[in-house]
């Protein structure tokens, strides 16, 4: 297949690019503003690599490393591709991990990275030198047996189990990564050896809150914080996207919220005020004087943070009778479990929520206990 060299005159000079393919196959890769002399070389250098079989690995390093891609095309002094295209397999991989995997991985999952970037302060320590291509099943058992607790009442002794999951985690899909990008040969399983002490043991999952249960919490409750135990289960709102509601999200008039969520693509979203969340928040609203803007949930020392209300909300539950142990969480929990007994469908639910799909509503959310079954299975009668 060949390719084309267009240029696209603007203010500040010929903007060039290489174009291979049509329509929605097409390949575009950009040179910007060059002479003319350098984009034609770099049309001539990409139709080699093309009828050369290598052409895969000229677009990878465009990909990884722009300005490198572009100084091997535009060259005019025989430069070859494995001069600007290292065998990444023999980096160490503090420098893999530093140069090409961490900025790849910071992009790709900002959050992810910000707890995996601890891990590997701990792994560079130990095996930081050793070559990409040259870290095995072995290596690793050997890294993550020795890991020792570095601080705290436990310094010095073997690291649990778990932490030591964790720390291989990361090497994995490091790792991983390097296998899907060609920057080794072999695909990696460090999974070969038992880590012990890593196995996640079942916990019995705390009942939601029931609809009885939440009118008690709600008439124990101080004004403030009944506002946000009846937003908080009314709309199934995370502790993060609760403590952000703020006053001009609400529109009244169509009774919607804007969520200010950020842990998925469906979070941040427009959705309906149930009844509930609606007259408390309009309580809330006529008795601080209708502010137009701000938090609306704003302690003494200023807006709460997403575990700032916990011992509120311990206190609120100890006061109201409820027993079991009630966390943040299971308030957004419990907004299915009771959406289900009032017979709201499970797709409204979900769109409330703004879960993807309703999978987790049902393993996670839909607990109904087996007294609030009595009267859905009333039709199964024999005699």
């Amino acid at each position: 297949m060949k390719w084309s060299l267009e240029g696209v005159s603007r203010a500040k000079g010929t903007y060039y690019r290489l174009n291979r393919g049509r329509r929605q196959g097409r390949i575009k890769l950009a040179l910007a503003y060059v002479d003319v002399e350098a984009a034609k070389r770099a049309l001539v250098r990409i139709q080699i690599e093309q009828d050369h079989g290598s052409i895969a690995r000229v677009l990878e390093l465009h990909q990884d490393r722009p300005s490198a891609a572009l100084t091997f095309l535009m060259d005019d002094g025989g430069l070859e591709l494995a001069d600007v295209d290292p065998d990444y397999a023999t980096w160490s991989l503090e420098a893999y991990v530093e140069q090409i995997y961490g900025p790849w991985r910071s992009n790709e999952a900002p959050r992810t990275w910000r707890s995996e970037r601890g891990y590997w302060t701990r792994i560079v320590e130990q095996i930081g030198d050793v070559p990409v291509g040259k870290v095995s099943p072995f290596l690793v058992a050997d890294l993550v047996d020795g890991l020792m607790v570095v601080r705290g009442p436990r310094k010095g002794e073997s690291a649990s189990g778990n932490y030591k999951r964790l720390v291989r985690a990361a090497i994995q899909a490091c790792l991983m990564y390097a296998y899907r990008r060609q920057h080794i040969a072999t695909k990696p399983d460090l999974g070969i050896f038992r880590i012990k002490g890593s196995t996640r043991g079942v916990k019995a999952k705390v009942p939601p809150l029931t609809l009885d249960e939440l009118r008690g919490l709600l008439e124990v409750s101080d004004p403030m914080h009944r506002v946000m135990w009846a937003v908080g289960v009314g709309l199934g709102l995370r502790p993060a996207e609760l403590v952000q509601v703020h006053w001009e999200d609400v529109d009244w008039d169509e009774r919607l919220l804007d969520v200010r969520g950020t842990k998925t693509e469906l979070s941040s979203e427009t959705i309906p005020l149930t009844p509930i969340a609606h007259a408390h928040l309009r309580d809330r609203w006529e008795a601080t004087g209708r502010p137009a803007s701000g938090h609306v949930f704003r302690g003494r020392r200023g807006p709460y943070g997403p575990q700032g209300y916990r011992k509120a909300l311990t206190r609120c539950v100890t006061a109201a009778g409820i027993t079991r142990h009630v966390t943040p969480n299971l308030l957004r929990h419990s907004f299915a479990t009771i959406a289900w007994s009032l017979g709201i469908k499970l797709d409204v639910a979900r769109r409330v929520m703004r879960h993807a799909s309703e999978a987790m509503l049902k393993k996670v959310y839909e607990r109904p206990p087996p007294s609030h079954l009595v009267d859905h299975v009333k039709a199964f009668a024999l005699v």
